[in-house]
């Protein structure tokens, strides 16, 4: 399974080769290029922090406007997607 978001040809942020483990966690490899800049590299995330990271998606799109954060607890690496006043998404992490 992959999930791509892209803006145009250059820009992405991608989810690629997404493997679910015995235990419901998850492992990835993140992708992302954005104006000149590059990374690959592997992503871990739990289904709780996925259902959450998925609703919050889902009111983002209703209301144009919040916060998604995919994230596991006590661990720095997170994927943030905010929606600005302007529609724009604002992607960090």
């Amino acid at each position: 399974m992959e999930v791509l978001l892209s803006a145009n040809a250059a820009d992405v942020l991608e989810l690629r080769d997404i493997e679910r483990f015995s235990d419901g966690s998850f492992a990835a490899r993140l992708v992302v290029r954005s104006r000149g800049f590059a990374v690959e590299r592997p992503f871990y995330f739990d289904g709780h922090g996925l259902r959450t990271f998925l609703a919050d998606l889902e009111a983002m799109d209703r209301t144009l406007s919040g916060v998604a954060r995919l994230q596991v607890p006590h661990e720095d690496d997170f994927i943030q997607l905010r929606a600005s006043s302007m529609g724009a998404i604002i992607a960090s992490g």
